[in-house]
Protein backbone atom coordinates (compact mmCIF):
# COMPACT_ATOMS: atom_id res chain seq x y z
CA UNK A 1 0.00 0.00 0.00
CA UNK A 2 3.12 2.23 0.53
CA UNK A 3 4.73 1.85 -2.52
CA UNK A 4 1.53 2.51 -4.56
CA UNK A 5 1.02 5.81 -2.93
CA UNK A 6 4.72 6.25 -3.02
CA UNK A 7 3.76 5.98 -7.25
CA UNK A 8 0.74 8.00 -7.11
CA UNK A 9 2.82 10.81 -5.15
CA UNK A 10 5.87 10.56 -7.64
CA UNK A 11 2.93 10.96 -10.45
CA UNK A 12 1.26 13.42 -9.15
CA UNK A 13 4.16 15.21 -9.07
CA UNK A 14 5.33 14.76 -12.52
CA UNK A 15 1.85 15.90 -13.38
CA UNK A 16 2.54 19.22 -12.08
CA UNK A 17 5.89 19.77 -13.25
CA UNK A 18 4.28 19.33 -16.58
CA UNK A 19 1.94 21.54 -16.37
CA UNK A 20 4.14 23.94 -14.11
CA UNK A 21 6.73 23.86 -17.01
CA UNK A 22 4.90 23.65 -20.55
CA UNK A 23 6.26 23.06 -23.64
CA UNK A 24 6.33 23.75 -27.23
CA UNK A 25 6.78 22.45 -30.41
CA UNK A 26 10.11 23.21 -32.03
CA UNK A 27 12.26 22.47 -34.63
CA UNK A 28 16.47 23.04 -34.23
CA UNK A 29 19.47 20.80 -34.15
CA UNK A 30 20.97 19.35 -31.05
CA UNK A 31 24.02 17.54 -29.87
CA UNK A 32 23.86 15.26 -27.88
CA UNK A 33 27.05 14.34 -25.54
CA UNK A 34 27.86 11.03 -23.94
CA UNK A 35 31.30 11.81 -22.08
CA UNK A 36 33.50 13.16 -24.71
CA UNK A 37 31.48 11.65 -27.91
CA UNK A 38 28.52 13.45 -29.75
CA UNK A 39 25.41 12.37 -31.14
CA UNK A 40 22.90 14.72 -33.77
CA UNK A 41 19.87 14.99 -33.17
CA UNK A 42 17.08 17.04 -33.59
CA UNK A 43 14.32 18.57 -31.04
CA UNK A 44 10.58 17.87 -31.28
CA UNK A 45 9.84 20.26 -28.27
CA UNK A 46 11.27 22.28 -25.64
CA UNK A 47 10.24 23.82 -22.27
CA UNK A 48 12.24 24.93 -19.09
CA UNK A 49 11.93 21.73 -17.71
CA UNK A 50 13.62 19.65 -20.72
CA UNK A 51 13.11 18.79 -24.42
CA UNK A 52 11.97 15.78 -26.59
CA UNK A 53 14.91 14.91 -29.44
CA UNK A 54 14.61 12.85 -32.30
CA UNK A 55 17.86 10.31 -33.32
CA UNK A 56 18.65 8.08 -35.57
CA UNK A 57 21.83 7.12 -33.26
CA UNK A 58 22.38 3.49 -33.60
CA UNK A 59 24.64 3.78 -29.98
CA UNK A 60 23.34 3.69 -26.85
CA UNK A 61 21.32 6.91 -25.81
CA UNK A 62 20.11 5.86 -22.59
CA UNK A 63 23.42 7.65 -21.02
CA UNK A 64 23.25 11.53 -22.33
CA UNK A 65 25.11 13.36 -19.95
CA UNK A 66 24.70 16.80 -21.71
CA UNK A 67 23.47 18.76 -25.00
CA UNK A 68 24.13 21.65 -27.04
CA UNK A 69 21.91 24.00 -29.36
CA UNK A 70 21.56 26.90 -30.24
CA UNK A 71 18.56 29.77 -29.03
CA UNK A 72 18.37 32.71 -31.36
CA UNK A 73 21.59 35.11 -30.51
CA UNK A 74 22.81 32.00 -27.43
CA UNK A 75 24.23 29.03 -27.44
CA UNK A 76 23.06 26.91 -24.62
CA UNK A 77 25.34 23.95 -23.18
CA UNK A 78 23.91 22.14 -19.92
CA UNK A 79 23.70 18.75 -17.97
CA UNK A 80 20.44 16.79 -18.70
CA UNK A 81 19.32 13.50 -17.78
CA UNK A 82 17.30 10.57 -19.69
CA UNK A 83 13.79 10.48 -18.68
CA UNK A 84 12.31 8.09 -21.01
CA UNK A 85 13.30 6.69 -24.52
CA UNK A 86 10.84 5.18 -27.17
CA UNK A 87 12.51 3.65 -30.22
CA UNK A 88 10.64 2.77 -33.86
CA UNK A 89 11.52 -0.11 -35.74
CA UNK A 90 10.14 1.12 -38.76
CA UNK A 91 12.40 3.91 -39.03
CA UNK A 92 14.95 3.14 -36.78
CA UNK A 93 15.31 6.39 -35.32
CA UNK A 94 14.57 6.67 -31.31
CA UNK A 95 12.57 9.97 -29.45
CA UNK A 96 14.37 10.50 -25.78
CA UNK A 97 12.70 12.68 -23.68
CA UNK A 98 15.48 14.48 -21.58
CA UNK A 99 15.37 16.93 -18.41
CA UNK A 100 17.75 19.62 -17.59
CA UNK A 101 19.83 19.15 -14.29
CA UNK A 102 20.48 22.96 -13.98
CA UNK A 103 19.61 25.96 -16.01
CA UNK A 104 22.10 29.25 -15.94
CA UNK A 105 19.61 32.35 -15.55
CA UNK A 106 20.55 33.99 -18.99
CA UNK A 107 19.73 30.42 -20.15
CA UNK A 108 16.33 29.86 -18.27
CA UNK A 109 15.43 33.22 -19.45
CA UNK A 110 16.28 32.72 -23.31
CA UNK A 111 14.24 29.36 -23.08
CA UNK A 112 11.11 30.62 -21.41
CA UNK A 113 10.90 33.81 -24.17
CA UNK A 114 11.70 31.09 -26.88
CA UNK A 115 9.15 29.25 -25.44
CA UNK A 116 6.53 32.14 -25.12
CA UNK A 117 7.05 32.84 -28.46
CA UNK A 118 6.89 29.91 -30.22
CA UNK A 119 3.52 29.44 -28.27
CA UNK A 120 2.24 32.46 -30.07
CA UNK A 121 3.32 31.67 -33.52
CA UNK A 122 1.50 28.34 -32.69
CA UNK A 123 -1.70 29.70 -31.50
CA UNK A 124 -1.83 32.17 -34.76
CA UNK A 125 -1.47 29.26 -36.65
CA UNK A 126 -3.87 27.29 -34.25
CA UNK A 127 -6.79 29.95 -35.35
CA UNK A 128 -6.37 29.57 -38.87
CA UNK A 129 -7.58 25.51 -38.31
CA UNK A 130 -11.77 25.57 -39.41
CA UNK A 131 -13.44 25.55 -36.83
CA UNK A 132 -10.76 26.78 -33.96
CA UNK A 133 -11.29 30.46 -35.50
CA UNK A 134 -13.44 31.01 -32.23
CA UNK A 135 -11.18 30.53 -29.69
CA UNK A 136 -9.55 33.71 -28.38
CA UNK A 137 -5.54 34.24 -28.59
CA UNK A 138 -5.05 33.43 -24.72
CA UNK A 139 -7.39 29.86 -25.40
CA UNK A 140 -4.98 28.78 -28.64
CA UNK A 141 -2.13 29.84 -26.76
CA UNK A 142 -3.15 26.43 -24.06
CA UNK A 143 -3.27 24.51 -26.79
CA UNK A 144 0.05 25.35 -28.10
CA UNK A 145 2.13 25.14 -25.23
CA UNK A 146 0.97 21.01 -25.24
CA UNK A 147 2.20 20.43 -28.69
CA UNK A 148 5.38 18.68 -29.80
CA UNK A 149 6.38 18.39 -33.41
CA UNK A 150 6.84 14.83 -35.47
CA UNK A 151 8.40 14.79 -38.60
CA UNK A 152 7.76 12.03 -40.74
CA UNK A 153 8.77 10.86 -44.02
CA UNK A 154 6.04 9.91 -47.50
CA UNK A 155 4.78 6.65 -46.69
CA UNK A 156 4.63 6.60 -42.40
CA UNK A 157 1.58 5.70 -41.49
CA UNK A 158 0.18 7.98 -38.44
CA UNK A 159 -3.21 6.07 -37.88
CA UNK A 160 -4.51 3.09 -38.73
CA UNK A 161 -8.03 2.88 -38.37
CA UNK A 162 -8.52 2.21 -34.53
CA UNK A 163 -5.65 -0.23 -34.64
CA UNK A 164 -2.67 1.93 -34.47
CA UNK A 165 -1.11 3.07 -30.97
CA UNK A 166 -1.47 7.07 -31.62
CA UNK A 167 -5.08 6.36 -32.96
CA UNK A 168 -5.68 8.62 -29.65
CA UNK A 169 -3.55 11.55 -30.22
CA UNK A 170 -4.53 14.46 -32.13
CA UNK A 171 -2.41 15.51 -35.23
CA UNK A 172 -2.56 18.89 -37.12
CA UNK A 173 -1.15 19.25 -40.44
CA UNK A 174 1.62 22.09 -39.98
CA UNK A 175 3.88 21.21 -43.42
CA UNK A 176 3.13 18.67 -46.01
CA UNK A 177 0.47 16.86 -47.22
CA UNK A 178 -1.42 13.46 -45.75
CA UNK A 179 -3.33 11.52 -47.14
CA UNK A 180 -6.66 9.59 -45.60
CA UNK A 181 -7.89 6.05 -47.07
CA UNK A 182 -10.16 3.88 -46.25
CA UNK A 183 -8.76 1.89 -43.03
CA UNK A 184 -11.63 -1.26 -43.60
CA UNK A 185 -10.41 -1.33 -47.33
CA UNK A 186 -7.63 -2.97 -48.76
CA UNK A 187 -7.74 -0.58 -52.25
CA UNK A 188 -5.00 1.65 -50.60
CA UNK A 189 -6.77 4.58 -52.53
CA UNK A 190 -6.73 8.13 -50.55
CA UNK A 191 -10.02 9.54 -50.77
CA UNK A 192 -8.73 12.69 -48.92
CA UNK A 193 -5.67 15.12 -48.87
CA UNK A 194 -4.68 16.90 -46.20
CA UNK A 195 -3.00 20.21 -46.26
CA UNK A 196 -1.53 22.56 -43.82
CA UNK A 197 -4.60 23.52 -40.87
CA UNK A 198 -6.04 20.15 -41.29
CA UNK A 199 -7.16 18.40 -38.01
CA UNK A 200 -7.16 14.30 -37.85
CA UNK A 201 -6.59 11.35 -35.37
CA UNK A 202 -9.04 10.68 -32.69
CA UNK A 203 -9.58 12.13 -29.05
CA UNK A 204 -9.49 10.13 -25.97
CA UNK A 205 -12.37 11.10 -24.34
CA UNK A 206 -14.93 10.67 -27.22
CA UNK A 207 -15.82 6.95 -28.33
CA UNK A 208 -19.01 8.23 -30.15
CA UNK A 209 -17.08 7.47 -32.92
CA UNK A 210 -14.70 4.91 -34.54
CA UNK A 211 -11.98 6.28 -36.72
CA UNK A 212 -12.21 3.90 -40.25
CA UNK A 213 -9.28 6.49 -41.23
CA UNK A 214 -6.16 5.41 -42.35
CA UNK A 215 -3.87 8.49 -42.51
CA UNK A 216 -0.50 7.93 -44.32
CA UNK A 217 2.34 11.03 -45.26
CA UNK A 218 2.00 11.64 -48.99
CA UNK A 219 5.46 13.58 -48.76
CA UNK A 220 7.71 14.47 -46.31
CA UNK A 221 5.70 16.05 -43.66
CA UNK A 222 5.69 17.85 -40.24
CA UNK A 223 2.52 17.80 -38.05
CA UNK A 224 1.56 19.40 -34.57
CA UNK A 225 0.50 16.33 -31.80
CA UNK A 226 -1.47 16.62 -28.90
CA UNK A 227 -0.82 13.43 -27.36
CA UNK A 228 -3.37 11.70 -25.03
CA UNK A 229 -1.80 13.00 -22.02
CA UNK A 230 -1.47 16.41 -23.06
CA UNK A 231 -5.58 16.04 -24.23
CA UNK A 232 -6.28 15.03 -21.10
CA UNK A 233 -4.83 17.46 -19.05
CA UNK A 234 -6.37 20.16 -21.32
CA UNK A 235 -9.68 18.59 -20.54
CA UNK A 236 -9.01 19.37 -16.96
CA UNK A 237 -7.37 22.67 -16.87
CA UNK A 238 -9.27 24.31 -19.72
CA UNK A 239 -12.59 22.28 -20.34
CA UNK A 240 -13.98 24.76 -22.70
CA UNK A 241 -11.24 25.00 -24.99
CA UNK A 242 -10.45 20.90 -25.27
CA UNK A 243 -14.19 20.83 -25.84
CA UNK A 244 -13.51 23.29 -28.93
CA UNK A 245 -10.77 21.25 -30.39
CA UNK A 246 -12.67 17.83 -29.72
CA UNK A 247 -15.89 19.55 -31.79
CA UNK A 248 -13.52 20.45 -34.47
CA UNK A 249 -11.72 17.32 -35.02
CA UNK A 250 -14.99 15.34 -35.03
CA UNK A 251 -16.49 17.94 -37.47
CA UNK A 252 -13.39 17.39 -40.00
CA UNK A 253 -13.59 13.90 -39.11
CA UNK A 254 -17.40 14.23 -40.45
CA UNK A 255 -16.60 15.78 -43.74
CA UNK A 256 -14.37 13.50 -44.79
CA UNK A 257 -16.68 10.37 -44.26
CA UNK A 258 -19.26 12.66 -46.09
CA UNK A 259 -16.53 12.50 -48.77
CA UNK A 260 -15.71 9.29 -48.89
CA UNK A 261 -20.19 8.11 -49.11
CA UNK A 262 -19.83 10.41 -52.02
CA UNK A 263 -16.86 8.82 -53.52
CA UNK A 264 -18.63 5.13 -53.02
CA UNK A 265 -21.82 6.27 -54.25
CA UNK A 266 -20.08 7.31 -57.55
CA UNK A 267 -18.42 4.29 -58.21
CA UNK A 268 -21.33 2.08 -57.28
CA UNK A 269 -23.79 4.51 -59.81
CA UNK A 270 -20.34 3.74 -62.50
CA UNK A 271 -20.45 0.38 -62.37
CA UNK A 272 -24.11 0.08 -62.31
CA UNK A 273 -23.86 1.97 -66.12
Amino acid sequence: MHRVASNRSQFNRALEDRRANPRVAAIFDVDLFDGSVSLSARAMDIGLGGLCVRTQAVRDTSRVFSVKFRLGMIDVCTAVSTRWISSNSNTGDSLIGLAFEALEPPVEVAIWHFVQERARALASFLLECDGLSSLSLYDALQIGLKTTFREVNAGEIFIDGGLSPHCRSVFVVYRGTVAVEDASSEYQQPFAILGPNALFGRTPVDVSFAPIERAVAANRSRVLVLASRNLDDLASSRPHVASTLFRALKHHYMKRVANLIRSLEKNLQGARS
